[in-house]
């Protein structure tokens, strides 16, 4: 391979806003294209949901299907045909359809597969299960995205530990540096239709299931008793939005939770916020939760996958369960802190990031595309 740019294909189901789909952003500014030479495939279209196919690099090839379910042999044979045509070394890919349809077509084309895993999910079928089970001997590593994330699929899948390399997820550490230096004039409170004294609780995550927004909306009731001058900013789009604001309501806090959509801006709301909240019940890293840190927001989270890792109870944040009463205590208690605990929890917090700088995370990814071709 010397003297010669070592292809690489960066697979991933779709390019909507999201986690998985913000990193390989990240990752693109960070990739060395003087040794690696890149190509994007994104198996799905959902042109009616907000992306983030504007912020990919101009000069990356990328080949985009209308995959809908894995009995669509015509997309099947274009993917097939792409790949033969790119003829890569490495196929890195994310998330379960994107990961199968990797690895069922390597035996064909010969490259090698590293594939990604951010999620512990107790609901996974017999069937997927069974699935990366057999997939696994075709693949030359599976990197989770945590440690817990790790030991969990190697439990629930009985896939050998040699086969693992955590590789932890990245921030764009010095992007975020330099927002916070320029101080940009902030106009989401006013947006919102908040006054500048008011004080934030954000979450930013889809509205689905394992978000577990029922359980942040109950706790952020009781919280707002004592608290009346926070509000409460979920950032992000699904189906239980009409569920979540029927609740609020219900609660008694319909006129203090604001559901402002999904959008790729994050950083205003980040920027405008003081304490960051995750209530989910499956996580892998938690991007946001990272982000939040680096503009050294303390976080309360629940005791979930790779938050353990980091979240540090009195230093950075807090742990909390699934109980509305103790996540809210939780809240309290840093909503309580004074200026000169604010400032000492803030470098804290920025402390913790920068251990998991986007620049790390790529460099370890493209150390484990050139041990794949040895």
């Amino acid at each position: 391979m010397v003297g010669k740019k070592i292809k690489v294909v960066i697979a991933i189901n779709n390019m909507i806003i999201g986690g998985a789909q913000k990193l390989v952003v990240d990752q693109f500014k960070c990739f060395n294209r003087q040794k690696f030479d890149y190509s994007l495939l994104i198996l799905e279209k959902f042109p009616s949901q907000k992306d983030f196919m504007d912020e990919l690099p101009k000069d990356i090839p990328i080949y985009q299907f209308d995959f809908k379910s894995f009995r669509n042999l015509g997309e099947w044979f274009k993917i097939f045909k792409t790949l033969r045509t790119i003829k890569p070394d490495v196929v890195r890919s994310s998330l379960f359809l994107t990961n199968t349809v990797i690895r069922v077509l390597k035996p064909f084309l010969g490259y090698q597969v590293i594939i990604t895993e951010n999620n512990t999910d107790e609901s996974k079928g017999f069937l997927k299960i069974l699935t990366d089970k057999i997939l696994s001997y075709w693949t030359y590593k599976i990197t989770p995205d945590s440690q817990t994330v790790a030991d969990f699929i190697i439990k629930q899948e009985n896939i050998n530990y040699d086969k693992f390399l955590t590789i932890y997820n990245g921030v764009d550490i010095n992007e975020i540096k330099k927002y916070l230096s320029s101080l940009p004039k902030n106009d989401i409170k006013k947006h919102l239709g908040l006054a500048k004294e008011d004080k934030v609780v954000l979450n930013i995550a889809r509205l689905v299931k394992q978000k577990n927004h029922k359980l942040l909306v109950e706790a952020f009731a009781d919280f707002s008793k004592k608290h009346d001058d926070y509000k409460l900013v979920i950032v992000g789009d699904g189906a239980l939005l009409p569920e979540l604001k029927e609740q609020a309501q219900k609660q008694g806090v319909g006129h203090k939770v604001f559901f402002p959509g999904a959008t790729k801006d994050l950083y205003q709301y980040y920027s405008s916020s003081d304490l960051f909240v995750v209530s989910s019940t499956q996580e892998g890293f938690c991007l946001t939760a990272v982000m939040a840190l680096a503009f050294g927001i303390p976080v309360v989270a629940t005791k979930v996958a790779g938050l353990v890792e980091y979240i540090e109870d009195n230093y950075n944040g807090l742990l909390t369960s699934y109980d509305f009463k103790e996540m809210s205590q939780q809240m309290s208690k840093l909503a309580s802190l004074d200026n000169g605990e604010r400032q000492i929890y803030k470098k804290n917090c920025q402390t913790t990031a920068d251990n998991f700088d986007i620049k790390k995370h790529a460099q370890a990814f493209e150390d484990l595309f050139i041990a794949s071709l040895n």
